[in-house]
């Protein structure tokens, strides 16, 4: 181990993740739903991010919001160095990226924030560590400003800190010399599912963690090295997270998960009742995540942000512009929340879908629609946030200079959005991982899996046939010697590969290429 990695996992990288709450747009809109006046995204409002990994979720913010400014700090340089690569290969002028430890970051000299996030982060540093954010916090976020920060929470987390402990000390501990990290986890899960077998009494009286076990022995091995093996890993509960944050006079503001904001989807009635007679905001929170059994907090702070009237809250609501970001045919009427799966009204929810299949809108030009106005303001509101929530559409980051018209904020986004695609769809090249595109339309993300991005690649080279994608992609991907895996087993031969490509690209023009096109991204 090297000192600076003060136990962080930093022989192996971070995955090429975007993580949706990270959007300015989304974290606006949560702030609304709960009365707070958000930052206004007009030029030269500053985003940072702490830990950003490997810089994909903040150089794409940058991209579609050209308008602000963006920095952020990894300790671990090969992340640093590859969030400037992307931000070079995508002609991004707006961004600043540092490797500086958080102490170190602490004293750099920078302009206050207006959001400051720090995604996976708070859960996995040290005590020390933690001080050290909450003081950048404290330092940098200006008077207004808004702070994300995602956590591992309790008590859902508590069967899983034993298996964590004993996994964490097999790497430790009984690990051959010179293994890689990947060798070392793949035998301590060997270990534990050992120990299960054997009926170890900890998984007979724990379901859960046998549950766990099984996830972990599928998952990603690069997540899970940071996700569980660093020295530190701390589930706190909200309670204690929030008085952390009180030093640097952050008050919770809201969830940035938005199912979280819909008691229905949560809680069955008399539990919703008992929690409306809890008064206190840090304790209700406290109940909500006992009665859920949470295990993981998407929360937003603020620092003295504005309170806002109801009908100002309302107001700005409904009018910000709403754009579909799946393609209505595969957009199921259903969402998932703490009382698991349910079925949404077709009455409420279809109306909202059909309207929005047409273009983007806003509430208020939906209310204008006989179909929707009959439902009602309020209960068009929840349907929206749910649906929103499912990621079945998204709300668009509007700029001031736009002045409400979202034709004018897609076309800022626009040429700064493509450069990063084009990178995005380059790097995808000879890179498995990368998977999310720049939406010019909503200041957000799309996702693509390789196979997409190869077609998107060979549309820009001017062809327009589906078959002409795939055959661009069989070449790409025999050139690398690359076989397409499908229900478990390899493809062989060219015409096997050929064809589940053109099986792919067929449906890709009729599913997902309306989607991107909508969104500006081709």
């Amino acid at each position: 181990m090297t000192d600076w990695t003060h136990g962080y996992i930093a022989e192996i990288d971070y995955t090429y993740g975007f993580y949706r709450e990270l959007s300015p747009a989304l974290l606006n809109y949560a702030l609304l739903l709960r009365g707070f006046e958000p930052p206004s995204l007009d030029a030269g409002f500053r985003y940072c991010e702490l830990g950003f990994g490997q810089g994909v979720s903040a150089n794409l913010l940058a991209a579609t919001h050209p308008q602000g400014q963006f920095e952020g700090t990894d300790f671990n340089p090969r992340h640093a160095s590859g969030a400037a690569g992307l931000s070079a290969a995508a002609g991004l002028k707006n961004t600043a990226w540092h490797d500086d430890s958080f102490e170190q970051f602490l004293d750099r000299d920078t302009e206050p924030f207006d959001y400051i996030s720090l995604h996976g982060i708070w859960s996995w540093v040290s005590p020390q560590n933690r001080h050290f954010l909450v003081e950048i916090l404290r330092r940098k976020l200006r008077p207004g400003g808004v702070a994300y920060i995602s956590y591992n929470c309790t008590p859902g987390w508590n069967p899983m800190i034993p298996l964590r402990d004993l996994l964490t000390r097999h790497v430790q501990n009984q690990s051959p010399a010179g293994a890689t990290i990947g060798a070392k986890i793949d035998a301590a899960l060997v270990f534990a599912e050992e120990l299960r077998q054997l009926e170890a009494r900890f998984f007979k009286l724990n379901p859960a963690a046998v549950e766990r076990l099984e996830k972990l022995r599928e998952g990603n091995r690069n997540y899970l090295a940071h996700e569980y093996f660093n020295l530190d890993w701390n589930p706190m509960a909200f309670a204690d997270v929030a008085s952390a944050l009180s030093a640097a006079k952050l008050e919770y503001a809201a969830s940035a998960h938005l199912a979280d904001h819909i008691d229905v989807l949560n809680f069955p009635d008399p539990v919703s009742k008992r929690l409306d007679t809890i008064k206190d905001v840090g304790f209700r929170e406290t109940v909500r995540d006992f009665w859920l059994n949470n295990q993981f907090r998407r929360d937003i702070f603020t620092r003295g942000a504005r309170n806002l009237s109801p009908t100002d809250r309302l107001e700005r609501l409904i009018d910000i512009p709403i754009a579909l970001h799946l393609n209505r045919a595969v957009v199921k009427l259903e969402a998932n929340g703490g009382l698991g799966l349910i079925t949404l009204r077709p009455d409420v929810h279809e109306p909202v879908l059909d309207a929005l299949a047409q273009g983007p809108l806003t509430i208020r030009e939906m209310l204008k629609r006989p179909e929707i106005a009959t439902i009602g303001v309020v209960r068009i509101v929840q349907a929206v946030t749910i649906l929103i929530g499912q990621g079945y559409l998204f709300p668009a980051s509007m700029p001031d200079a736009a002045k409400g018209d979202l034709a004018a904020a897609t076309q800022i986004r626009k040429e700064s959005s493509g450069r990063f695609n084009q990178a995005v769809i380059a790097a995808s090249r000879y890179n498995t991982q990368w998977s999310h595109l720049a939406s010019p339309l909503t200041g957000g993300a799309l996702t693509s899996n390789r196979f997409q991005l190869m077609f998107l690649d060979a549309i820009g080279r001017g062809e327009t046939s589906s078959d002409a994608w795939a055959a661009l992609a069989q070449r790409q991907l025999q050139a690398q010697g690359v076989s397409l895996v499908k229900e478990g087993k390899r493809m062989e031969t060219v015409q096997e590969n050929l064809a589940e490509l053109q099986r792919q690209a067929r449906e890709f023009a009729e599913r997902e290429l309306p989607v991107l096109r909508a969104h500006g991204v081709c």
